[in-house]
């Protein structure tokens, strides 16, 4: 492949987006509105590291729009906050080394849907970010979740509930745990891609946080931002994110790098206001095409990350290289730690996908061949062409003394 090839399937999949997905600009305006006011509020109340804080949990919050009746959404959106909050408060109250216990467990356990990437990220942006008041933090970081919280439960901004649907009785705790870990051992040894995927999280994740406070790197939860933002169970999902997500970092820092000259010496509300404005414009570009998403969402990361807003344009082209850095260890973990080898189990999986339509269509002429008929089944158009097979305990002459039908 020439170069000039390589950089054109470079730009294809960067720019290629998502079928049947519309730009929502309700869901944006929720993110410029949860963004924005918590931000502006800290700025107006001479408090603008507690907004910052605010609007960073509700930021995290809306990174996706909550499906299903109002009862699962209020659930999802609920718990989602809480674990952020206790997140962000465990690694205030432990920060260095002394994270690291908590940080890994819950990098491992980030591909459940119960958690996600998001109680592991708030342990590191905690754990960055000592406070000495660390449970009025925590209440700020929780009231920006449950802020977005309840902006995402309007249907006008989070789209309309489904009905409620019948609930089947749940099964005991004990019942539960044994099929878990039944399903744990499953896909250990099998090798599941979910499985896999965890483990690289986990070994990724904990490894970049020890270099991070080794070395005392400012800004390097970024790296690891990168690292939970990019990582995907294969190797194709995997290469595919990292060119959107690097492109789009590339894109976003040298618009953060404008962003933070022109906006040196303005009004700190101007810079809130632009803040909540990139939000909005990000949000639904997410869904459409995850690179674009990037353009904007690394200016509103950078900013806040940083809870003084004194960041410059140097520390922001710094900390975008840290969260490039991030999404090149995902690809490296991919393909060395436990790779897939998905090629060499493609036959048995043909194998076992042939067998199982063998079996459902010999069910399916079974169901449909008539009763009465001598044979079970009817094997091939041709054989409605042939005479009808005389019984064995019929008389010849019955065939010949019935009446023909006209």
């Amino acid at each position: 492949m020439t170069a000039i090839g390589a950089v054109r399937g470079i730009v294809r999949t960067y720019l290629s987006r998502e079928p049947g997905v519309a730009y929502d600009w309700r869901i944006g305006a929720a993110a410029a509105i949860a963004v924005g006011l918590p931000a502006c509020l800290g700025v107006a109340l001479d408090q603008q590291g507690a907004g910052i804080l605010t609007a960073m949990a509700a930021w995290l919050v809306m990174r996706s729009t909550p499906r299903g009746d109002t009862r699962n959404r209020i659930v999802s959106l609920v718990r989602r906050s809480l674990l952020m909050a206790a997140g962000v408060a465990l690694g205030m109250l432990t920060g260095g080394w002394a994270a690291l216990p908590i940080l890994a467990p819950a990098a491992f356990s980030a591909p459940l849907r119960v958690l996600g990437p998001f109680p592991a990220l708030c342990v590191v942006v905690g754990a960055g970010q000592p406070h000495p008041d660390v449970w009025l933090n925590t209440a700020l970081f929780l009231a920006g979740g449950l802020f977005a919280t309840a902006l995402l439960l309007i249907p006008y901004f989070g789209g309309r509930h489904d009905s409620p649907r019948p609930r089947p009785p749940r099964e005991p705790a004990a019942v539960r745990v044994r099929a878990a870990l039944a399903a744990l051992r499953i896909a250990a040894g099998e090798g599941d891609p979910r499985f896999r995927h965890a483990v690289r999280l986990g070994v990724c994740v904990t490894a970049a946080y020890v270099l991070i406070t080794a070395t005392g790197l400012p800004g390097g939860q970024l790296v690891i931002i990168g690292i939970v933002t990019t990582l995907r169970p294969s190797w194709g999902q995997t290469t595919r994110r990292i060119v959107k997500r690097v492109g789009g970092t590339v894109l976003g820092s040298a618009l953060a790098a404008a962003l933070l000259v022109v906006a040196a010496g303005v009004s700190p509300y101007v810079l809130m206001a632009a803040v909540a404005l990139l939000s909005g414009l990000g949000q639904p570009l997410r869904r459409i095409n995850y690179g674009f998403w990037p353009v904007f969402s690394a200016p509103v990361a950078l900013l806040l990350t940083d809870t003084s807003g004194t960041i410059g344009w140097i520390d922001a082209l710094e900390r975008s290289t840290y969260n490039a850095a991030g999404a090149l260890l995902a690809a490296l973990a991919t393909l060395l730690i436990w790779p897939a080898r998905e090629q060499d189990r493609i036959p048995d999986r043909l194998a076992a996908v042939l067998e199982a339509h063998a079996r459902l269509l010999d069910r399916v002429a079974v169901l449909l061949t008539p009763t009465g008929l001598p044979g079970e089944r009817l094997h091939t158009r041709a054989a409605d062409n042939l005479e009808p097979v005389v019984p064995h305990d019929t008389p010849a002459t019955s065939r010949s003394a019935a009446p023909r039908c006209q």
